[in-house]
């Protein structure tokens, strides 16, 4: 048989713990038992202790280590590979939840529409964290009706919180409730959770969308709900307060409160965005706007503001209150300033959303000028 000379190895081998019995090749690493290792720079005799430098080095990490690491990336790869594709999902909540509004479309169905997914919903209309509804029920008693009402708890891979938080403010426009308070009633929820839904993550939807002025303690509770889920360490909405109010109000029901059926399908959709960990873009369209002959102001929404930019004018003998109707996303602000400026005089005016549904003109604008709205509108304005 004839051999062939391909060069010395150069690649290191890991032969495990030091054998002072055996020789080794050049580049083999060897542990010494204790945490550290070497490799032989040379071929190395038989005896020849790891002290000598000439024939080793000290290499660094150890070999068990490096095992270690190799069986623990073998057990990552295969959770990876048992992750299951077919997720089961249980959302409890009130009568978003329900589908009050949707004409028979739910959050339920809008997810399902677009996943392969399982989904499962438990509600009671009115029902808060803390705030007990006509059913005396709280999103507490709504888990322990999911738990009561699911025979495959094992298989449930996310349960998600869903109410408004509205329902905790009472309807009247304050509470006596206070962040310690929700920490304690979603944790109380979490541990209900965790012991039922043993192979279930946690997702918390702070608060949807309700289409009319926030009341005195909204923001508060908004803000201790999102504190709250991440005490518990649970996924959570970032944004979801504000998922309706960048479209136009073919996402209400009629009643101010409840979405329609688009509403419904929006929600649905970014409930399973965040689901899958990430955070939905707000919508980033144009409405135009064009209550007067000669306006043309367009809105685009990006994730954490509006830009509002266009044309006005006054024609001659046109009297108006309004200069145009306020879109749904910019609703939520009062005495907010827009300028504009008349072309070429570059002097700034500004005119106020005073209502909050109108904006309203001055009879100062001049007949026959145009004037130029261009600004930014930050969404934590809004809220």
């Amino acid at each position: 048989m004839v051999r062939e000379y391909i060069g010395a190895r150069y690649v290191p081998k890991f032969t495990g713990l030091y054998d002072n019995t055996q020789s080794y090749e050049a580049l083999c690493v060897v542990d010494n038992g204790v945490g550290t290792t070497y490799i032989s720079k040379i071929p190395t005799p038989a005896g020849t202790p790891l002290t000598n430098t000439t024939y080793w080095a000290v290499y660094g990490a150890s070999s068990g280590a490096i095992i270690d690491l190799q069986n623990r990336m073998t057990t990552v790869e295969n959770d990876i590979a048992n992750i299951p594709t077919q997720r089961h999902i249980i959302i409890c909540g009130d009568s978003y939840v329900q589908g009050i509004g949707g004409d028979g479309y739910t959050i339920e169905s809008a997810i399902e529409s677009i996943t392969n997914w399982d989904v499962r919903r438990f509600y009671s209309g009115g029902c808060g964290y803390i705030r007990i509804n006509a059913e005396d029920k709280r999103m507490y008693e709504v888990v322990e009706d999911a738990i009561e009402g699911t025979t495959d708890k094992e298989v449930i891979t996310d349960v998600v919180l869903a109410a408004s938080v509205y329902n905790d403010t009472g309807m009247s426009g304050t509470s006596s409730f206070n962040e310690s308070s929700f920490k304690t009633a979603i944790a109380n929820i979490n541990t209900l959770i965790k012991n039922n839904f043993p192979n279930a993550r946690v997702t918390v939807i702070p608060s949807l969308w309700i289409n009319v002025s926030y009341n005195t303690d909204f923001i508060k509770i908004w803000q201790w709900t999102k504190s709250a889920a991440q005490a518990i360490g649970a996924n959570y909405a970032k944004q979801s307060l504000n998922w309706l109010t960048v479209y136009d109000s073919t996402v209400d029901s009629g009643d101010h409160v409840h979405p329609s059926m688009a509403g419904y399908e929006i929600i649905g959709n970014h409930i399973a965005t965040v689901l899958n960990g990430n955070e939905p873009a707000l919508y980033n369209g144009v409405d135009v706007i064009t209550t007067a002959s000669n306006d043309n102001i367009t809105i685009k929404y990006y994730d954490d503001h509006a830009h509002i930019r266009g044309t006005i004018s006054k024609e001659e003998g046109q009297s108006f209150q309004s200069l145009f109707n306020v879109p749904q996303a910019l609703q939520k602000l009062t005495n907010f300033p827009i300028p504009f400026v008349s072309y070429g005089a570059g002097v700034v005016k500004y005119f106020l959303i005073t209502n909050a549904t109108t904006y309203f003109a001055s009879d100062w604008l001049d007949v026959g000028t145009n004037y130029l709205i261009d600004c930014d509108v930050p969404y934590n304005n809004m809220i």
